[in-house]
C-alpha cells in the first residue's frame, strides 16, 4: 500500500478456470471499496473448457493418449475405456461421474470399427456376441446409477482391484500350460476356418447340366 491510497497485489488464479472476462475488488472494510478492475481469461485451441466438469485442458494430450489405447485395446478385444478411464481421472482434475459418462459414448468409435474389420476376417461369433451384448444393455442402465453412490476414492480403489484382478488373468495366461493349449485352440479354429471357406466355394460353383438326345 503506497501513501497515495494505491496499492499492488498478486491474484492467484486456479487452473482451469473458465473463459470471459471478471472483475476484482479490494476491499478495506465495508465502506472502503476500490474500483473494479477486470481481467479476460482468454482460451484458444488446443486448450478448451469443460463446462460440466467445471476445468479446462490441452485436449492434445487425451487425444494421443486416447490413440494409443485404442490400438492396445482394440487388438484385445475391448473398447479401451477400463485404461482410459483411470487415466482421465488421475492425469487430469476431472470428476470421475463425468469421466465414466464420457468415456461411454467414445468407446462406440473403437468398438464399430474393431466390429467391421474382425467381422471382415470372419472372427465374430453373433451368436455369443448378441447374448453378451444383452447383459451389457441390462448392465449399463444399473451402472450409471452405482456411479452416483460412490465417493472419488471408492471408485478408484474398486477400479484399483479389477484392473489387478484383470492384470493376475493376463499374467496366468502367459504361462506355459496355457500356452501350449491356446496353441491347440489356435490350430482347431484355423482348420475350421478353411472348411469353412471350402464349403462357402462349393456353394458358388454353378451346377453342370449334361443334355441327352432323344
Amino acid at each position: 500500500m503506497n501513501p497515495n491510497g494505491t496499492f499492488k497485489a498478486e491474484i492467484p488464479i486456479r487452473t482451469g478456470l473458465a473463459p470471459g472476462a471478471y472483475k476484482i475488488v479490494a476491499a478495506v472494510d465495508k465502506d472502503t471499496r476500490s474500483d473494479p478492475i477486470t481481467f479476460e481469461n482468454k482460451m484458444s485451441f488446443p486448450t478448451i473448457y469443460l463446462s460440466n466438469a467445471g476445468t479446462s485442458l490441452n485436449i492434445l494430450a487425451p487425444f494421443f493418449l486416447t490413440l494409443a489405447i485404442a490400438c492396445f485395446g482394440v487388438l484385445m478385444g475391448a473398447g479401451g475405456g477400463f485404461i482410459l478411464n483411470p487415466l482421465l481421472v488421475s492425469i487430469w482434475p476431472l470428476p470421475h461421474t463425468i469421466v465414466a459418462g464420457t468415456v461411454m459414448p467414445t468407446v462406440l468409435f473403437s468398438q464399430g470399427s474393431g466390429v467391421y474389420n474382425y467381422s471382415k476376417i470372419k472372427f465374430i461369433n453373433w451368436k455369443l456376441g448378441t447374448t453378451v451384448g444383452l447383459s451389457m444393455v441390462a448392465g449399463a442402465f444399473i451402472g450409471p446409477k452405482l456411479t452416483e453412490m460412490i465417493t472419488l476414492s471408492q471408485f478408484k480403489f474398486i477400479f484399483g482391484w479389477i484392473l489387478l484382478v484383470l492384470a493376475a488373468l493376463m499374467f496366468w495366461q502367459t504361462m506355459p500350460a496355457y500356452l501350449e493349449k491356446n496353441a491347440k485352440e489356435h490350430a482347431i479354429l484355423k482348420e475350421f476356418q478353411r472348411r469353412a471357406r471350402e464349403a462357402a466355394a462349393e456353394k458358388l460353383k454353378v451346377p453342370e447340366y449334361v443334355a441327352t438326345a432323344k
